[in-house]
């Protein structure tokens, strides 16, 4: 038996071999994929503008950060980058907090429209957000809240509240309820087993909400481009908007990549530091309803 079991395994050794390799190389092929365009995004950010249209080799002959530098002495960039990062944390803190609630209520107090509720929370996820622009902006400028850090905040967070809702739903209705009784046996409200015991060991799910809501108000343009006018409330996205689409000839798309390499930064920045809470906070929350 044990003559017939060994070359099997031998002859199997090659098949799994090339089964790992071509799973490698697929891995390898899909980052370069994501990955390429923002390579080449910076390598072009790097090439002075009179080497960018040259075509005799991937790799300009020299490089320069005086693209970058020119950046750090924008006014315009700084302003829109510090507008961004304002008006990103703060959508993003709002989102948080009234989704913990709404997902928490709806899975320690389900009325008989819980299930109606979540429904309607998943069809808004569905709709296109320029379906929305303009009532939304009508809406906004007969409140005043136009060209303004408020209604882009309420507007991100409008739109992100519903995802976030239902993803803290999904976790806290995994959590043990048993641990909450036990707060409330030692003494605890409703409100301080929520505080003491549930919110800090639900803390992937909400760095999860957080950072997709940041993600999302960062990323955005249609609603910063219709709601902002100046450089008071304009976003780095809008400014980079403009740049490119104002100036034609001898445009310097080097110093605009530049530009668009910096301000990718600080997504990424936190979602490499966040990524361990946000990918458990995912499986904890999305698997079940």
């Amino acid at each position: 038996m044990r003559r017939g079991v060994f070359p099997r395994a031998r002859a199997a050794q090659p098949a799994r071999r090339l089964a790992e390799a071509a799973r490698w190389a697929a891995i390898a092929l899909l980052v370069v994929w994501v990955l390429g365009p923002f390579g080449w995004g910076l390598l072009s950010a790097l090439t002075p503008p009179e080497l960018l249209y040259r075509s005799d080799g991937l790799v300009p002959p020299r490089l320069t950060a005086d693209n970058f530098r020119a950046v750090g002495r924008d006014d315009a960039f700084r302003a829109t980058f510090a507008n961004s990062v304002g008006i990103g944390v703060l959508s993003a803190t709002l989102t948080s907090a009234v989704a913990c609630a709404a997902g928490w209520g709806a899975a320690r107090f389900p009325g008989r429209f819980a299930s109606a509720s979540m429904a309607g929370l998943l069809v808004t996820q569905l709709l296109n957000g320029v379906l929305v622009v303009v009532p939304l902006f009508v809406l906004l400028a007969r409140v005043g809240l136009t060209n303004t850090w408020t209604g882009l905040v309420l507007s991100y967070a409008g739109f992100t509240v519903p995802f976030c809702t239902l993803l803290l739903r999904s976790l806290f209705a995994n959590f043990p309820a048993e641990l909450e009784h036990a707060a409330l046996i030692d003494g605890c409200t409703r409100l301080g087993a929520f505080w003491r015991v549930t919110l800090p060991l639900s803390l992937p799910g909400l760095v999860a909400a957080w950072l997709f809501a940041f993600v999302h108000a960062w990323n955005d343009l249609l609603y910063a481009l219709v709601l902002s006018r100046d450089l008071r409330t304009m976003t780095v996205a809008v400014h980079i908007h403009n740049l490119a689409h104002t100036q034609f000839a001898g445009t310097n798309w080097s110093f605009i990549l530049a530009e668009g390499v910096v301000a990718v930064i600080p997504a990424v920045a936190a979602f490499l530091y966040l990524q361990r809470y946000m990918v458990r906070g995912l499986t904890q929350g999305a698997l079940t309803g």
